[in-house]
């Protein structure tokens, strides 16, 4: 299956067990593998706003729907911050947002 980038963007995020954890507000690219680093899931309204990094290797499905992700991804959110910093990463996000002006 395909999905392109303003299809996944804003795709709900569910646990196996069918917890919601929020939409894919971005995903990281590790350009010098052509992969997925991972994808930045935002959580909460606004008052509270959390933020789960999860890598590829967590993530059971993603279809046009949803995309399913292990139980683990909820125990530990991340700030959005935490890029790594021996891995060149680039955000989809940013990219396509500086395409859109």
């Amino acid at each position: 299956m395909q999905i392109n980038i303003k299809k996944l963007l804003l795709l709900p995020v569910y646990t196996e067990s069918g917890t919601r954890l929020g939409k894919v507000g971005d995903v990281v690219l590790d350009i010098d593998n052509h992969s997925v680093w991972h994808y930045v899931v935002h959580s909460g309204g606004l008052m509270s706003k959390d933020t789960y990094l999860v890598r590829p290797i967590q993530v059971k499905s993603i279809t046009s729907e949803k995309m399913v992700v292990e139980e683990s991804v909820t125990k530990e959110p991340a700030k959005e911050k935490s890029l790594p910093t021996t891995n060149p990463a680039k955000s989809l996000g940013n990219i396509m947002s500086r395409e859109d002006n």
